[in-house]
């Protein structure tokens, strides 16, 4: 039978988690988060409405999203699955 862990002691780290800790990077060349660093850089995405001047009546009015860099594409990628 296989010792299990001592639960109290702390977890060891493996060298691939060392070695992304100490680069703060993913794999991928992904920055780190924290979930709080996380949630404020998915907070750059928004979404403004736009108007120009009526034409007749025709409204001018249109949205536009801001560009989603490649941190953000993956995040929400992961969110959808």
């Amino acid at each position: 039978m296989e010792a299990q862990r001592d639960p109290v002691k702390p977890a060891k780290r493996s060298e691939k988690t060392l070695a992304k800790v100490s680069r703060k990077t993913t794999e991928e060349g992904l920055p780190l988060h924290s979930f709080r660093t996380l949630l404020a850089h998915m907070d750059t995405i928004v979404r403004n409405t736009c108007s120009g001047p009526k034409t007749g009546s025709v409204s001018s009015q249109f949205q536009m999203t801001t560009t989603i860099d490649p941190f953000n594409e993956k995040i929400w990628n992961c969110s959808k699955k």
